[in-house]
């Protein structure tokens, strides 16, 4: 990780914690990304330093708090990090990507899930690794994913009539009373259908649209639109806790995987090709790698408790 990530990534953290709904398991997870490297320890070290410079902040477990209500409160915390990191960061430049995420209204942790009710009654699903906005006006109803993926199920039909969308790099999902999920990449969007339906429509696609129904998938850019695809129902049991497998990859297994844990975890290509079904624990990745080597004929080679491949047994 660059220098510049684990500011971004602590002065997160610093807002999150600060936060008053933090929870044990949120502190869990911060201790350990401040255990994961050298680097981690160094940012939190620079952004406490920066800290107590502030003297109306009371620190609490070496985090700050501020005595002001919610939802005034979060925007505070927000703004409070941008500004220490802004500091911190002046030596690296500015990259946009980074401090949307900084600045947004919900994320997850790296191998964290996390559940959110909205006012009408929408219920979101934030998988590992996740960032998202959240604006309800009078006009309309949006979930910007800035990065991640979302699990969405819509409320009751609003009496306002606004439309619910999902925005993200590539374009805006709309839902026509629907339970979808939506991925957000660096190459595309993916959105899987498991309800009614959404109407999907590229940011600089021009008159390129569709509408996906019930059991369809498919990937986009801002352009273009991807063939559809076959959705499964079990393509959103990460929201359970659970990866489910049918005759998939074990190089494509490795990938999804590598996903809900802290550092690198590969696949050697010798053994790619080889395939794997099952259900498998996302909260107890160690137990999984063991699984493949008592299923399949591999080995798990680990350099560091960071770096991990899976090789020819």
């Amino acid at each position: 990780m660059k220098a510049s990530d684990a500011l971004v990534a602590a002065t997160r953290w610093y807002a999150r914690l600060a936060d008053e709904h933090a929870t044990s398991r949120d502190r869990q997870l911060w201790q350990a990304w401040l255990d994961a490297s050298a680097e981690h320890r160094e940012a939190w070290r620079q952004l406490e330093s920066i800290n107590q410079q502030f003297r109306e902040i009371s620190p609490d477990i070496g985090l700050a708090t501020l005595a002001v209500p919610s939802p005034s409160r979060r925007r505070a915390l927000k703004q409070l990090a941008g500004i220490l990191a802004i500091g911190i960061l002046g030596a690296y430049g500015w990259r946009a990507q980074p401090w949307q995420e900084l600045l947004a209204d919900y994320d997850t942790a790296i191998g964290e899930r996390r559940e959110l009710v909205l006012e009408d009654g929408t219920r979101l699903v934030l998988n590992t690794d996740t960032t998202i906005n959240i604006e309800y006006s009078a006009e309309h109803r949006v979930v910007q994913l800035l990065q991640g993926e979302l699990l969405i199920e819509t409320g009751h039909a609003d009496p306002q009539n606004r439309p619910f969308s999902v925005h993200t790099r590539y374009g805006r999902i709309t839902a026509l009373g629907t339970r979808y999920m939506v991925r957000d990449t660096q190459d595309f969007s993916r959105v899987s259908v498991f309800e009614g339906a959404v109407a999907i429509r590229p940011t600089a696609g021009g008159q390129v649209r569709m509408t996906l129904y019930p059991g369809q998938r498919v990937d986009f850019n801002d352009e273009t639109m991807g063939e559809v695809a076959a959705a499964r129902a079990t393509d959103s049991a990460w929201s359970k806790g659970m990866l489910v497998a049918y005759e998939m990859p074990l190089g494509e297994f490795i990938n999804e995987l590598a996903r809900y844990r802290r550092g690198r975890l590969q696949c050697d290509p010798a053994v790619q090709a080889l395939q794997i079904s099952g259900a498998f624990p996302l909260d107890d990745i160690e137990s999984v790698l063991q699984t493949l080597v008592r299923t399949l004929p591999v080995r798990v080679e680990s350099f560091t408790r960071l770096w991990t491949t899976i090789r020819p047994a």
